[in-house]
């Protein structure tokens, strides 16, 4: 359990660190060697959705960041959702007012 969480950790390092190069492809090859339950939005792997739909905001691939926002949205009406994740992927895509508003959610209700 506890190899396989740090694996999770290391892959969405290595993502960061090619999004961050500007090399998306290479960002989201790294998410996908991961199995699809381990980046889906759910209770457990929020950062890892989050991550990977900042990618694709990144990357230009609205519709794929769109879909993981829609999972989360779903997720909400079952589970705790981190909203500053959800902030995350609007910033990716751009939409620096959906961001902030996010983001400042998850701020607020960490304290």
């Amino acid at each position: 359990m506890y190899l396989s969480y740090v694996l999770l950790i290391m892959r969405g390092c290595v993502a960061w660190a090619y999004a961050r190069k500007g090399m998306f492809a290479q960002a989201i090859a790294e998410y996908e060697k991961l199995s699809p339950k381990e980046y889906a939005a759910s209770p457990e792997s929020q950062v890892v959705a989050s991550g990977l739909g900042w990618v694709y905001g990144l990357a230009g691939k609205r519709n794929d960041a769109l879909r993981i926002l829609q999972k989360f949205n779903e997720l909400s009406s079952r589970s705790y959702v981190d909203f500053y994740q959800v902030g995350a992927i609007y910033a990716g895509m751009g939409d620096k007012d959906r961001a902030f508003e996010f983001i400042g959610k998850g701020l607020c209700g960490a304290f």
